[in-house]
């Protein structure tokens, strides 16, 4: 991720206005091994490459709150001093060892108290949508 957004870049943006893209990834067998132990999920599609291989996935799968993890960090960076309140992430497809994912936002709402919501899509460019959510977030001011 390359561009962060200050409090006075979020405040320009209009209802609807898309953010720059972020980038997510990619992903290594470590990310995928060290969220299995946290998680304390051995999977074996999340541990074994042969099987994984074996159930028809291209990689080890990733376990979906390390893609929650990607992104709730990702927004924090890209917002810096706004403070996330709230997050909630739908999954459609598995993400895998290797992935590069972009993290494409877009405002949806804003209100008096210094509260932003973005809504936003995790996508890999060849299969598409991986998962869609929202964040909520706080300007130093509402904190």
């Amino acid at each position: 991720m390359k561009q962060k957004l200050d409090s006075a870049s979020l405040e320009h943006l209009r209802i609807g206005q898309k953010l720059p893209l972020i980038t997510l990834g990619p992903v290594t067998a470590y990310d995928a091994l060290a969220m299995a132990g946290l998680s304390r999920d051995f999977h074996p599609v999340r541990i074994l490459n042969d099987v994984a291989a074996e159930a028809g996935h291209p990689g080890l799968v990733l376990h979906p709150l390390l893609i929650s993890g990607f992104v709730g960090h990702a927004l924090s960076q890209m917002a810096a001093g706004y403070g996330m309140s709230g997050i909630t992430i739908s999954y459609l497809a598995p993400a895998y060892q290797d992935d590069t994912l972009v993290l494409d936002c877009t405002l949806a709402a804003r209100d008096r108290s210094g509260v932003i919501v973005l809504s936003f899509e995790v996508r890999h460019s060849k299969r598409g949508a991986l998962a869609l959510g929202r964040a909520r977030m706080r300007t130093p001011e509402g904190l």
